[in-house]
């Protein structure tokens, strides 16, 4: 993508027609955001790459130029028309130019987090130590990023940078493998890949830094983690990033009779406010339908319990029938598939409360378990 970036900042212009940028020197690398919108192709499919400038403006660092990046699928097999795949906004301050209000944070996680994205408590997830190279002519070549400050040292000091610099996008990119690889001594969690990522480099490494890695999970997302990735040379925070992990493949299994006990699914009642919800609907109803309340049946799972059924419309009394089980009626069927029910839709509830839930899981069941499904995940039974 980076010939047809630079072509595109080459040929801007300026409102006054003079150009918008004289030489790379003079052209700073901001961030970087990425998002996945449709599945990346296997290696080696053709893809076609088109660059557009969006906007000019002026900040407090410069004049800030933002590039948007499509890729997209060069051809297709059926003649349908070719999607896109992936999209880029990379953001550059041409320094010595403009001059204005203070540069906005770039979008998290390149825009793919969804309106259930969710905060959770920081957890760190993995941290490694890395080495910038000793020469960036090969990631220049393969990237297309022929800036002479990263490969030529006299470029370099008319720059004003001293010593060469790594690749911005190198950084970025070593940072997303230490985020999405797994770890041979404890392979949770398991490896996923990256739908978002926005990096923001906020100082120099030089070629032959040892950088310092961390990932830490901060939300979630539909079943995908939000994590945060800091990298530091020393001290020195150098860049700063947010992604998106895709969920894991999921199944949801819900079982049928015999996996029932006193108490199940209280404690999630008491902490998540959607599984309340969903038990409370249920007491309600099982009481006015059916003569019992379900959350008495779970809490406290008595040997005996008298049900009353509807009044004889002849003699205005209702029927009352006692059940019996020597390990309480919470292991009679009539009871049993009714708290399983319960259980099941709550523990669904919970889970998409949380951002938790994944989307297009595999859901499955067995015996009752399979209406459960349905009802829990499916919204095919009410």
């Amino acid at each position: 993508a980076w010939p047809a970036i630079f072509a595109v900042i080459g040929a801007a212009e300026a409102a006054d027609g003079t150009p918008l940028l004289e030489g790379l020197l003079d052209l700073v690398h901001l961030d970087h955001a990425a998002r996945t919108v449709n599945e990346i192709p296997v290696a080696g499919a053709p893809v076609a790459v088109a660059a557009e400038v969006q906007s000019v403006d002026d900040a407090d660092l410069g004049r800030v130029v933002t590039v948007e990046v499509t890729v997209s699928e060069a051809t297709t097999d059926d003649g349908a028309e070719p999607k896109d795949l992936v999209v880029f906004t990379e953001r550059f301050a041409v320094l010595g130019r403009g001059g204005g209000d203070a540069l906005a944070d770039p979008v998290r996680a390149g825009g793919a987090l969804s309106a259930d994205a969710t905060d959770t408590t920081r957890r760190k997830l993995r941290v490694a130590s890395i080495t910038a190279p000793d020469f960036t002519g090969g990631f220049a070549t393969v990237s297309g990023d022929h800036n002479p400050i990263h490969t030529d040292a006299v470029a370099a000091k008319m720059a004003g940078l001293g010593d060469p610099i790594a690749h911005g996008m190198w950084l970025s990119a070593a940072a997303q493998h230490v985020a999405t690889s797994v770890d041979s001594v404890d392979p949770i969690p398991v490896p996923r890949a990256l739908t978002g990522w926005t990096a923001r480099f906020t100082g120099m490494v030089r070629l032959g830094d040892q950088i310092d890695l961390r990932v830490d999970r901060v939300g979630r997302d539909n079943g995908g983690d939000i994590i945060e990735v800091t990298a530091k040379v020393g001290d020195n925070l150098v860049m700063a990033a947010t992604g998106r992990l895709a969920a894991p493949k999921t199944v949801y299994a819900f079982p049928g009779q015999g996996i029932q006990s006193k108490g199940m699914g209280l404690d999630a009642r008491a902490s998540s406010a959607a599984a309340r919800d969903v038990w409370d609907r249920a007491d309600a109803h099982t009481r006015k339908a059916l003569g019992f309340s379900i959350l008495a049946v779970v809490r406290d799972n008595p040997t005996t319990l008298t049900v009353r059924g509807a009044c004889d419309p002849a003699t205005g009394i209702a029927a009352e029938t006692t059940y019996f089980h020597p390990d309480g009626v919470l292991f009679l069927t009539q009871f049993t598939q009714v708290a399983m029910a319960t259980l099941g839709v709550a523990q669904i509830a919970e889970l998409k409360e949380s951002g938790a839930f994944v989307e297009g899981a595999i859901t499955c069941g067995h015996s009752v378990g399979e209406y459960n499904a349905l009802a829990a995940c499916a919204g095919v039974l009410p």
